[in-house]
């Protein structure tokens, strides 16, 4: 993924996951709004600052319906400060406030989200203006101060997009702690992207976030790393923190194609073949040898058998091929009865066109093609490639 600007980037994260940002931080507003299905964006939303002349851009604007009752309505404004300026933000704040309400005449909820650290994590801020020694404005929205906010507490909510923003908030650590924390919001995308509460576009945002503002460096992974060994810890994670976020999740998809793979032939997936799928994530052939073993396992005590030969661990193995095979015709048949069960398993029932593919191809090399597309394909349609 291409990396965007700050502001730009939390802009699109804020608004690919805006019901998050309510939930998580403003739970009592978001009880009253309907953020599932009554969001509307607007572009972008500019207001000239009379006198001074200055023009101001709102960073989110949101139209909100209401649950129930009045108002049907309102506008939720939601201003990034990254950081400190010499200029009053909380003035800046206000007049915001004021145009929204002149431009829409509809209750407007404004939200002010801090990068730098201000006396309170998570409060309302209070402008005034007086006159004569009388308060004649007072003005109150909720204030945001990441860094004053603890992360691990925010990333056990669930919420998803507390695991990038929890990256924020855990920005001051150093050494091991800061490489724990970085492998757990990225941990938390993970399994968030393979049990699809995201979708990927959304989940490379999420996770930018995290590598832009908590990177961890070898120094701090070699800490968290010892700190593990010490402690008879896992320390693949921290291995696996050296990947790209691509390379992450692409071994993420192939471990959950495997998973997909043995629930298909076998009914589940027991924990001793579920310890083999998470070592495979060390190297290509690790993961390559297990599938092949999932693919030619005749019964799930063979597939156990096979772990068990290799220490659990899957190690690379070269693919049986039908040259000089005198069991081809039977491997033929397996192959074909495979990948229909696995098609039955995934959608239910195998398309015609599909039935047909499976009946005509005679080699060994096509059918696995076949049925590794059986695997992934998001949809029947997916099943047969275009180019037979």
């Amino acid at each position: 993924m291409a990396r965007t600007s700050h502001d730009q980037l939390m802009k699109q994260v804020l608004q690919a996951r805006f019901a998050d940002f309510v939930r998580l931080f403003d739970p009592a507003t978001a009880a009253g709004l309907d953020l599932d299905a009554g969001v509307t964006f607007r572009d972008v939303e500019t207001f000239a600052d009379i006198p001074q002349g200055k023009l101001l851009v709102a960073d989110i604007v949101a139209e909100v319906r209401t649950l129930s009752g009045e108002p049907r309505v309102v506008v939720v404004h939601v201003e990034v400060q990254r950081e400190r300026e010499a200029e009053d933000f909380p003035r800046r704040m206000w007049r915001y406030y004021i145009a929204l309400v002149q431009r829409e005449d509809k209750p407007v909820i404004p939200i002010a989200l801090l990068f730098y650290g201000a006396p309170d994590g998570l409060a309302y801020e209070t402008y005034e203006e007086t006159l004569f020694g009388h308060t004649v404005v007072t003005f109150r929205y909720l204030q945001i101060s990441l860094p004053r906010l603890e992360p691990d507490a925010y990333l056990q909510t669930g919420n998803v997009l507390a695991a990038a923003l929890a990256a924020i908030m855990g920005r001051g650590l150093r050494g091991a702690r800061r490489a724990a924390l970085h492998v757990a919001c990225l941990q938390r995308l993970l399994t968030a992207a393979r049990a699809r509460e995201v979708d990927p576009a959304t989940a490379d945002l999420l996770a930018d976030v995290v590598t832009t503002y908590l990177p961890a460096g070898v120094e701090e992974r070699a800490a968290l790393r010892l700190q593990l060994q010490e402690q008879g810890g896992n320390t693949m994670a921290v291995d696996l923190s050296q990947l790209t976020w691509a390379s992450r999740r692409e071994i993420e998809i192939r471990q959950e194609d495997i998973r997909k793979l043995v629930t298909a032939r076998f009914g589940r997936v027991l924990p001793q073949v579920e310890d083999a799928i998470e070592k495979s994530a060390e190297t290509d052939d690790a993961l390559d040898a297990l599938l092949m073993r999932a693919v030619t396992a005749r019964t799930e005590s063979d597939l156990l058998a096979a772990l068990d030969d290799r220490g659990g661990a899957a190690t690379a193995v070269a693919p049986p091929t039908s040259a000089g095979r005198p069991d081809l015709e039977v491997t033929l048949r397996t192959l074909r009865q495979d990948i229909r069960e696995l098609i039955e398993g995934r959608f239910k029932s195998i398309p015609p066109n599909v039935e047909a593919v499976i009946d005509a191809t005679d080699d060994e090399d096509e059918l696995r093609a076949l049925f590794r597309r059986a695997i992934t394909a998001p949809t029947e349609s997916d099943l047969v490639d275009p180019a037979r």
